[in-house]
């Protein structure tokens, strides 16, 4: 008797008998039925997708439309429903949704989310909605969206959070850029500065660290620089400037309080300085007069 090669599932498996035809054995009407209940069967099995949401190429600033994200139902009998929920980008985008049929009757179906890529849109959550019949409920599947861009302005400041000299370099940038520190035209003292990533440390503060310090910030789609004059006042100039507003307050004083004085007794010194010259002009007339 000639075996047949498709063998339906133990359960299903029933004693057979063969009768005899014209030419050879062939099974009965029996295996035939049952070959027809396990198709049947086989054909209302229902298989849940493989899902995930990923993107093959991540976008970069400045190209036109390209895919944002791609969300994956694999695998799946029936075929899986794929939609998404892009409530922040509103009519920025749209979807591109394609699907594959495989032998053994289940169906891929891969849903692309087109854009064009801009650094506002970096970091937005978007939402594929996945529904199946094999599904309890729908799957939700989050992902935030992920563009490049090089570095843009970049900002030194004074970090007001250390207690010593701290500069702070910061430039917006995806990925995160690295920060490289110089200052123009000659190196500084190892022994006073120290450049560890975005901050430069002002260890010891003396005149020979005054000078314009650079930074620049870099990935691989970019680079940008910005700079910072350092100016430090040395101890000995310092002190000359104070001793010389500590002169200055103490003759603005002294000459406050002489014109109080001579106001406090009725006399102002213009008043007293006219008298003196009206009585030498008067002595010099009667002198006149009496040589005469």
């Amino acid at each position: 008797m000639q075996q047949i090669g498709y063998q339906p599932p133990l359960n299903l498996r029933r004693r057979t008998k063969t009768t005899h035809t014209h030419v050879g054995d062939r099974p009965d009407l029996e295996e035939e039925e049952l070959f027809v209940l396990w198709t049947n069967v086989k054909n209302k099995l229902r298989v849940p997708p493989v899902m995930s949401v990923t993107v093959d190429v991540p976008p970069v600033v400045g190209e036109n439309e390209v895919f944002l994200a791609s969300c994956l139902a694999a695998g799946a009998k029936p075929q899986a429903e794929v939609r998404w929920n892009t409530d922040a980008f509103g009519s920025l985008v749209r979807t591109v949704t394609n699907s594959t049929q495989h032998a053994n009757g289940t169906t891929t179906v891969v849903s692309h989310l087109l854009g064009v890529p801009t650094r506002a849109a970096n970091q937005q959550q978007v939402q594929c909605v996945v529904n199946q019949s094999a599904l309890v409920t729908e799957r939700t599947l989050a992902y935030t969206i992920n563009i490049n861009y090089p570095p843009q302005t970049v900002n030194i400041t004074l970090s007001e959070a250390s207690p010593a000299t701290v500069f702070l370099c910061v430039a917006d940038s995806n990925p995160k850029a690295i920060y490289t520190w110089t200052r123009v035209g000659q190196p500084w003292p190892q022994s006073a500065v120290r450049a560890e990533g975005d901050t430069l440390h002002l260890i010891s503060l003396s005149s020979e660290l005054n000078g314009l310090y650079t930074c620049e910030a870099s990935n691989p789609y970019g680079r940008a620089t910005g700079s910072q004059y350092v100016h430090v006042v040395s101890n000995t100039s310092a002190a000359c400037w104070v001793l010389l507003v500590i002169i200055f307050l103490i003759v603005a004083a002294a000459a406050a309080g002489l014109i109080w004085y001579r106001w406090k007794n009725g006399k102002c010194l213009w008043s007293s300085f006219m008298g003196d010259h009206q009585f030498e002009a008067q002595s010099q007339v009667e002198e006149d007069e009496a040589g005469v």
